[in-house]
């Protein structure tokens, strides 16, 4: 994936970096949203195990995919700044 970086185009690299900064902002924005259900669950007594459970996989499958973007975010901007 990082050769091809090389082949794209300016322009290219440069929508691929806003959909990388989008994704890591939808990213931050479902977290909040998992970790407010957890709170709420937690504080009102209304979510079982289950909910709480459910909410703590998604948020750690959304770090792992996120820790994948911001490499790829890295090796884009490293090749936008050697042009």
């Amino acid at each position: 994936m990082e050769n091809n970086d090389s082949n794209l185009t300016l322009e290219e690299l440069q929508d691929e970096e806003k959909k990388l900064k989008k994704n890591e902002l939808l990213a931050a924005g479902g977290i909040g949203f998992l970790a407010g259900i957890i709170l709420y669950g937690l504080f009102t007594g209304g979510f079982g195990f289950l909910y709480t459970g459910i909410s703590v996989g998604l948020i750690y499958m959304i770090i792992k995919n996120s820790r994948k973007s911001k490499e790829r975010l890295k090796v884009i901007r490293e090749e936008l700044n050697k042009r």
